[in-house]
């Protein structure tokens, strides 16, 4: 009887997707740093790692590909949570390379896999954290 009731849920919760992904970006000693989690109901963090087979980030000004990293054509995504912008993670390869020194700006961060999300940010990031890496799009 207990069964029978799961099995709605099961199914709810199967044909609901993919957690999308929460992107959060930190600068500390001149570095871009993103961590990437996947992001549950009411806006709760997954403790799984997220497996993610691209990361694109573009100028918000015109839209265009300033970096792009995607996974070695050998698997469909790997688990991806802490990376610098601008450098190749382990297991990914750049597409675009960032050739150019970030400046004042808005710029997306897009991360795909299973799941997708993006992260709008303007650099300098907002120096609100007193002390310690500024972040933006923490929890």
């Amino acid at each position: 009887m207990r069964s029978a009731r799961l099995i709605p849920l099961l199914f709810l919760l199967a044909a609901s997707g993919p957690a999308p992904l929460h992107i959060i970006v930190t600068e500390a000693g001149g570095r871009l740093t993103a961590k990437v989690h996947e992001q549950l109901w009411f806006g709760l963090p997954s403790s799984l790692t997220p497996c993610v087979h691209d990361v694109t980030l573009q100028r918000k000004a015109d839209e265009k590909v300033i970096w792009r990293t995607v996974v070695d054509s050998q698997r469909r995504c790997r688990a991806l949570k802490t990376f610098e912008i601008g450098r190749a993670p382990p297991g990914f390869r750049d597409e675009v390379s960032l050739s150019i020194v970030l400046s004042k700006g808005d710029y997306r961060l897009t991360a795909d896999g299973v799941g997708f999300g993006t992260r709008d940010f303007t650099l300098p990031l907002n120096p609100e954290a007193r002390s310690g890496p500024r972040k933006v799009g923490g929890d």
